[in-house]
């Protein structure tokens, strides 16, 4: 048995579970109930211009993909990089030093803090009682999981 994510559409809301893609995956469909273009990639669902997909030139489609798939990593690194007042700090402005060298600030000259990974959400840690943990003696489903002959 492979493992299922749960999903929601992020144009009609439409809730739905599918099989959770390799790692790296980047999959584009259509959702099941309003037909929108949607990509899933590191199980999270997001929304594709449709118009732009089916008819806009390579290119175009292109810097839309990666256009989408910025901006999710954009937000999801500045929630993983915060000072530790719990805010983004200054570098994800982009804005360079307003004074003095690059390389004359102190706290670029510091070793990188470790930061440590968010804990899973309560939601995460229900579905590992009510589904994976009782799927962990099926073979198919280990595998799929974790690999292995």
């Amino acid at each position: 048995m492979l493992s299922l994510i749960d999903v929601q559409c992020p144009h009609c809301g439409a809730q739905g579970q599918i099989m959770l893609p390799p790692m790296g995956s980047i999959i584009i469909g259509p959702c099941p109930q309003c037909k929108e273009l949607v990509v899933v990639f590191c199980g999270q669902v997001l929304a594709l211009d449709k118009q732009i997909m089916e008819n806009a030139d390579i290119r175009e489609r292109r810097e839309h993909l990666h256009a989408v798939l910025s901006e999710f990593l954009h937000e999801r690194i500045s929630k993983l990089m915060t000072d530790d007042k719990g805010t983004a700090g200054p570098s994800d402005s982009g804005d360079a030093a307003e004074d003095g060298e690059p390389g004359d600030d102190p706290v670029q000259n510091q070793e990188p803090e470790t930061v440590p990974a968010p804990g899973i959400t309560e939601g995460e840690f229900e579905r590992f009682l009510e589904v994976d943990l009782k799927l962990l003696d099926n073979k198919a489903y280990f595998k799929s999981v974790f690999g292995g002959k």
